[in-house]
């Protein structure tokens, strides 16, 4: 790592499982795969109203595609647009 970078989750799983990139890159995307099915099957059993547990999941959806493309705030596309509606 080079200096004035940080450390993000891939890094760390590497160097704690000893593993390489894609298969750390791999046991991440499977984390979040399975916590949106958490996530959903919370949702799909909850005693919330249902446009309330619908904008807690557009929330989160927004966040994860924020956290992976970018803060938008000088870039609007149709999925940022469709993304920031759904809240």
């Amino acid at each position: 790592m080079e200096r004035g970078e940080t450390t993000n989750s891939i890094q760390c799983y590497m160097i704690q499982e000893g593993v390489s990139e894609e298969e750390a890159r791999d046991h991440i995307k499977d984390l979040i795969c399975d916590s949106w099915k958490k996530l959903n099957k919370l949702v799909a059993h909850s005693s919330l109203p249902t446009g309330f547990a619908e904008t807690a999941l557009a929330m989160v959806r927004c966040v994860e595609r924020m956290y992976q493309f970018g803060d938008w705030f000088g870039v609007q596309n149709k999925a940022n647009k469709d993304c920031q509606n759904s809240l």
